[in-house]
């Protein structure tokens, strides 16, 4: 009797040491013939999303892009030539030649992931960021993307890729490229508005749970809730989506949650949101964030003109990315290769910070404004970032003066901000006057629509420290304003 169970047993133990070889050697057999996905470096996890226009409140398309990437100093760069047009975009702090999210003056916008699931034979070719860089200098419409995407199938693309991308229409797309071809993905095909992609070609072979299945469950539940309510705009995207921590598995009681597949990871370095144009043909802009997106203020960019000049001791962003790098790595834990990370430790003015560009997005309409006085919305709002950055706090004290008060405090850069109610459409004019009436600045504004507004002025850079007089006419209608300008 013992002796059968035994000759049972061994048979058994057998036939499962032959089925274990077989299926070791098959996997063998599949990994030298590259039929199996390579596992994807944790480094390498973005997500992104092309929204058309016909799912946003304003109409304009939008893309999203959440940056992943072992190149832990992100930076904004923005340029243009000469008669051509003009753009900007995310670069890696130390090579400003390859973008990884920008747009254009012609309103093209384009951003990317990396998939794993495809094959992938070449070690030469152009590689995504340059391919991006050229798309944003030569671009404006997504047929010329297209065509740039077919001069390159000739030489060859040495990275699989997904690229996100739209144009002034509000037609946007995914394109799966492989090496030397590619497929297109547009949103209405599918009987959708928007599409989302992470680390896996859609037309490949069956993605591994590590290239992002989660994350893009999220991103498009995240999506879906916010075009059933009609707030799938700019300001969900840069609030909602790119900070997002919430995460698949369960919180640990000691060491907090993990960041290995929430869409804020360990590795998100930058984070791009690309507002296109409008039904009138009002160019787009880029809103973005630096650093670990969660801990990072949000930023707002002019194609052609870089907003972190205006911080001197800036180098091209990478002191933003580091502090920001510096702060949320402290808090920071890690296990074999999980990080993990109690959200309730990060800054907690960085909501209220959120909370401000959102109001003085909402007041100004950045987006309705030219592209010179974008440019100085962008810079004045980057000097009020930078200095709760720096300061760890939000809001510093001179920043922010409170809404219809009479009493307006300059911040360190000597800028201010006022709000009016403006009766009929018109321009506004303001004169600055010392202690003793006289008349010591002009402001002028261009024509202003109807409505609430608000405009940021810079004092006269011979102000002296003290208190002035701000008279503020639109139409037939005044208003004085009290300004107190800072020490310098």
């Amino acid at each position: 009797m013992v002796s059968g169970i035994r000759n049972c047993i061994t048979r058994r133990m057998g036939a499962w040491r032959r089925l274990c070889g077989v299926l070791l050697s098959l996997t063998l057999l599949l990994l030298i013939q590259g039929q199996l996905p390579p596992a994807l470096v944790d480094y390498d996890e973005c997500t992104m999303a092309v929204i058309g226009g016909a799912s946003t409140p304003d109409g304009r398309p939008l893309l999203w892009k959440n940056r992943d990437t072992s190149q832990r100093l992100h930076a904004l760069e923005a340029d243009a030539e000469a008669g051509g047009l003009a753009w900007c975009g995310i670069v890696d702090a130390d090579d400003p030649s390859e973008y990884w999210a920008g747009i254009n003056s012609a309103s093209f916008a384009v951003a990317n992931t990396l998939p794993q699931n495809g094959p992938d034979d070449l070690s030469e070719g152009v590689g995504n960021g340059e391919l991006m860089a050229i798309a944003l200098r030569q671009c404006s419409t997504l047929a010329e993307f297209e065509a740039l995407l077919d001069s390159t199938n000739q030489v060859g693309r040495r990275s699989l890729s997904n690229f996100g991308a739209f144009d002034a229409s509000g037609a946007c797309a995914i394109y799966e490229c492989y090496n030397t071809y590619w497929l297109r993905y547009r949103p209405e095909e599918a009987g959708v508005t928007w599409l989302v992609r992470t680390n896996y070609l859609d037309s490949g072979t069956t993605p591994l749970s590590s290239y992002g299945i989660d994350r893009r469950l999220r991103a498009e539940a995240m999506l879906g809730q916010a075009e059933r309510v009609d707030s799938l705009d700019a300001l969900f995207l840069l609030r909602q989506c790119t900070t997002d921590l919430v995460s698949p598995d369960q919180d640990h009681p000691l060491l907090g949650r993990s960041l290995q597949e929430t869409i804020c990871r360990r590795w998100t370095r930058s984070a791009a949101v690309l507002i296109g144009a409008d039904e009138n043909a009002s160019p787009g802009m880029m809103l973005a964030r630096l650093g670990f997106p969660a801990a990072s203020p949000p930023l707002a960019v002019e194609p052609g003109h870089p907003p972190l000049a205006v911080c001197r001791s800036l180098d091209a962003g990478g002191q933003w990315a580091d502090l920001v790098q510096d702060r949320v790595e402290e808090l920071m834990t890690f296990t074999s290769s999980v990080c993990w990370l109690h959200p309730e430790d990060l800054p907690g003015w960085m909501p209220v910070c959120d909370q401000a560009f959102a109001q003085f997005w909402d007041a100004d309409r950045p987006l309705e404004l030219s592209s010179a006085a974008r440019a100085e919305w962008c810079d004045a709002w980057t000097v009020h970032a930078w200095d709760a950055l720096q300061q760890n706090n939000y809001p510093p004290q001179e920043i922010l003066p409170q809404r219809q008060s009479d009493a307006l405090l300059a911040n360190a850069q000597s800028v201010f901000r006022v709000y009016w109610e403006q009766a009929n459409q018109g321009g506004v004019d303001g004169r600055l006057y010392n202690l003793l009436g006289q008349e010591i600045h002009r402001y002028r504004l261009g024509e202003q629509m109807a409505g609430e507004r608000s405009a940021l002025l810079q004092l006269p850079a011979s102000l002296a420290a003290g208190l002035y007089f701000l008279e503020w006419k639109t139409g037939s209608q005044s208003r004085v304003f009290r300004v107190l300008a800072p020490l310098r």
